[in-house]
């Protein structure tokens, strides 16, 4: 028990001080990285973004192994709550962060925003026309057609689209038409496979397959929530090489892939 405390007392003095100055020592530091494998759990939307990251990180660390597992933020949170050997976390909302904080799960001093930024889109599959976000849903009920949406209990781009169309007064009038996914990119392969004919995700969604899908509108940023992402570690598991990723994600390399991503 001693040695477990002193290793995270040692992993929260290096959380504590400056992001920018933990993330340049390692940045621009010795290449004699601890032999070890992380394990990551991400929001399903930051898959492309984490995972050149991570494979970046292991060429400058080499004794380093980056494993990643993605989905629905609420569906990772409450693997890591059950026990899932995660030692960081990257969730699209401080909402589930929050829950596994109040479950003393994290290093609550490790919980931090990152630097990216998204927005909602609505989309649709090829070959629809005259849909608007004004009247999207006047075609879906003409049309006895569906529209793919994560699910708002544990997919925070779902709850995010739901606060929309609370606001906007849609979500009575489609509410048989919606078929929920338990991770936002599992609505593109919905209208891929014709399981649904439209969606929305985030814009960062769409990048690493463009030209499949026909863009129709952007949901305005003042009609849902702040979109945020935040990281922390999971203090059960954490060690001294999943901090040293951790920081590695909010150094120069690692925001420069971001943006590439469309964050």
């Amino acid at each position: 028990m001693l040695k477990r405390v002193c290793c995270l007392i040692c992993i929260l003095s290096s959380i504590i001080l400056p992001i920018e100055v933990v993330a340049k020592d390692i940045s621009t530091g010795s290449k004699k990285a601890l032999s070890s494998t992380t394990t990551i759990f991400i929001a399903n939307s930051t898959i492309d973004a984490v995972k050149k990251i991570a494979l970046k990180y292991e060429k400058l660390y080499p004794l380093q192994k980056i494993n990643i597992a993605h989905s629905g933020s609420g569906t990772l949170a409450r693997q890591i709550s059950e026990g899932a050997p995660a030692e960081i976390f990257i969730s699209a909302s401080k909402k589930w962060v929050d829950y596994l904080d109040e479950k003393k799960v994290l290093i609550t001093d490790s919980i931090k925003p990152l630097p990216l930024k998204t927005s909602l889109i609505l989309i649709a599959k090829k070959g629809i026309k005259n849909v608007t976000l004004d009247n999207f849903a006047e075609y879906l009920i003409k049309n006895n057609a569906k529209i793919s949406l994560g699910d708002p209990k544990s997919v925070p781009a779902g709850a995010y689209t739901h606060e929309f169309l609370i606001k906007n007064k849609i979500f009575e009038k489609i509410k048989n038409n919606i078929v929920y996914v338990n991770a936002v990119r599992a609505s593109l392969n919905y209208i891929k496979l014709g399981e649904a004919d439209l969606a929305i995700v985030y814009s960062t969604d769409v990048l690493s397959i463009p030209n499949q899908y026909q863009y129709i509108a952007t949901i305005a940023s003042k009609d849902h929530s702040l979109i945020k992402y935040y990281i922390a570690l999971v203090s059960e598991n954490a060690n001294a090489t999943a901090a040293q990723f951790y920081n590695y994600l909010f150094t120069d390399d690692a925001l420069k892939i971001y943006k590439e991503f469309g964050f």
